[in-house]
């Protein structure tokens, strides 16, 4: 005798879906927890390598130092003596920073998913995600490195230097126009790699118009890694630096990253696709008839 099948109590409708993207936002922050956990996990492991051969490369940097003060030279003379290593040192450290960016490229796919409620299959989803955004983030991810090697660079010859607070002041404005205009449309056109093919200059380009249209929800969103970034340069407190580093990654990131997702999906529905892709206008959420 076969078994009795258990139908659902309500068939699936629309009316059952969020009815906009802030109420979705919380309903997945309820019922995603565990998938948002797997992926600070994912992602602490990721930054596990930039934390090792930062705190490495300090502590020799540090010794080197002392060992050149104890032998008389100046702080300006210790740091042209050391000018070559911690060039090098800097390149290698931020090259690290590629492994948490093809870990995006995964992240994205599985916040695409869950955002158009199309269900996850989490590693599998996640796996798909790299190969299917991996050149967006990784390009991405060169040019952002790229201008952060450049940044800190800059910083420390300007630090061991006797140029003086002018040049101290130009630092921080560059710092400022990176994290907090290139960053934000770095930050649009990563989420539209994972929904839209477009090449990637195009995208750029795109991304910069979402921008201006969208201008301060995106500073806003950019803060959390201009945040990072200035941490990362106290070198008095590497402690709180890192431990910083193990916080927000485990406890804010995952969460963050979906709202960023969820936010500019919200601005594609009323600036793109409501016009030239209906069928994927307000995926995931109610429709108004």
């Amino acid at each position: 005798m076969s078994r009795k099948i258990k139908f659902a109590e309500k068939d699936y409708i629309s009316s059952l879906l969020p009815v906009n993207r802030k109420k979705q936002f919380s309903d997945l922050f309820k019922t995603e927890f565990l998938t948002l956990l797997k992926l600070a996990l994912i992602l602490l492991l990721s930054f596990l390598p930039y934390i090792f051969v930062s705190i490495t490369t300090g502590l020799t940097l540090s010794s080197n130092a002392k060992d050149l003060i104890s032998q008389g030279l100046t702080k300006l003379e210790t740091n042209e003596a050391l000018a070559s290593s911690i060039s090098i040192f800097a390149l290698f450290r931020c090259l690290t920073l590629l492994v948490p960016f093809v870990v995006l490229a995964g992240i994205a796919r599985v916040n695409r998913l869950m955002v158009y409620s199309e269900g996850v299959l989490f590693f599998k989803d996640f796996i798909r995600g790299i190969k299917d955004n991996f050149k967006t983030y990784f390009i991405t991810g060169l040019i952002m490195i790229l201008l952060i090697f450049a940044t800190e660079v800059f910083g420390y010859y300007i630090g061991g230097s006797n140029i003086g607070n002018a040049s101290f002041a130009l630092n921080a404005i560059i710092i400022g126009l990176v994290f907090l205009i290139i960053t934000p449309i770095f930050m649009i056109n990563l989420v539209q790699g994972s929904i839209y093919s477009l090449p990637y200059f195009k995208g750029i380009v795109n991304a910069a118009r979402v921008f201006v249209r969208s201008i301060l929800l995106s500073f806003v969103f950019a803060l959390l890694p201009f945040t990072i970034f200035l941490l990362s340069t106290f070198n008095a407190l590497p402690i709180m630096w890192y431990g910083t580093i193990v916080m927000i990654v485990v406890l804010i990131s995952p969460v963050y990253l979906l709202g960023v997702h969820m936010y500019f999906v919200s601005r594609f529905d009323v600036l793109i696709n409501k016009k030239y892709y209906p069928q994927i206008y307000r995926k995931g959420l109610e429709i108004k008839e």
